[in-house]
């Protein structure tokens, strides 16, 4: 069975490079974006803590952020936590953003709505459209706020109509199935093509699912594949895993069992236990030339898009 359209719920931990680019108040905030642009993170990391130390909030953010990727520094959540919350306490919206975000996926901290939801509140006041869309989550599923569905879509609305593209695919999605407001299929599916036109692979994969149902749109077997392969492309596993199935089958494209392979094997790597098993049944069918070439396949794209 083909999986279906779903909420991807939380936005993730966002950088502070971009702010850090723009904005040359402090000297050395050029060389670090440089060093930071060009993969050197040692180089980057180190600017950027002699900035942060000299009271360049962004700065700070971006240590914290540094430490939560383990770029140019060992990984050390307790001590991205640390710099987050010293930005925070100045009023920086994006690092009560990425607290919210670490508490609110279990990051490093014990999960804690509750927290999630106070430091989205922060960040939301300032503006933060990132966290407007995580909140509105909190509030549609109740955690750690009442539940609040009517306020969740409320706050959804408000990021989506600012340009939010998450918010834009999990509003698109709620109208689309009435979640928390009225049915408005067509209108859910106008949102979910503004995010899909930012590029959101989520919002092009639920597109690719509404226009394989027909729920939302006319229904088009070509246009989901279409959509599917864009979502695919950047790595999203639901989309893999149903383009795969598309093209093995020669639904709304011309049958390609060696390419469903590929997909239906990369959809598998990343935890997809039904890619896995549709994989190795498609693999029966097959002959081992085809075979060997979509594992091929499958290897070519991993190091052109993932590097390795």
């Amino acid at each position: 069975m083909k999986s279906m359209g779903g909420l991807f719920s939380r936005i993730a931990v966002i950088a502070a490079l971009l702010c850090v680019q723009q904005t040359n108040a402090l000297a050395g905030r050029d060389e670090a974006a440089a060093a930071y642009q060009r993969g050197d993170y040692v180089a980057a990391f180190k600017e950027l803590k002699r900035l942060a130390n000299a009271g360049d909030i962004e700065a700070v953010t971006m240590v914290g952020f540094m430490y939560s990727e383990g770029k140019g520094v060992p990984r050390d959540y307790a001590q991205a936590l640390q710099w987050y919350r010293k930005a925070a306490e100045n009023g920086d919206a994006r690092a009560q953003h990425n607290i919210a975000v670490m508490y609110d996926e279990g990051i490093g901290v014990r999960q804690d709505f509750a927290q999630a939801a106070s430091w989205y509140e922060k960040a939301a006041a300032k503006g933060d459209l990132s966290a407007i869309a995580n909140l509105a989550l909190l509030y549609m599923n109740g955690q750690g706020v009442k539940k609040d569905p009517a306020k969740g879509i409320s706050l959804l609305r408000r990021a989506a109509d600012q340009g939010d593209a998450k918010a834009q695919t999990n509003l698109g999605k709620f109208l689309i199935e009435g979640t928390g407001v009225p049915v408005e299929k067509a209108t859910g599916f106008a949102w979910l093509k503004k995010a899909a036109a930012q590029g959101e692979p989520d919002s092009q994969f639920n597109l690719g699912v509404t226009y394989e149902f027909g729920n939302g749109t006319q229904k088009s077997l070509s246009d989901a594949v279409a959509w599917y392969q864009k979502a695919a492309e950047q790595g999203h596993p639901m989309a893999q895993h149903n383009l795969g199935i598309m093209l093995a089958n020669g639904d709304g494209a011309p049958r390609d069992q060696t390419s469903g392979y590929m997909w239906l094997s990369l959809a598998a790597e990343q935890g997809n236990a039904d890619a896995k098993a549709k994989r190795d049944l498609l693999a029966s069918r097959m002959s081992p030339a085809q075979v060997t070439e979509g594992k091929r396949l499958a290897t070519q794209w991993k190091q052109k898009v993932l590097g390795r």
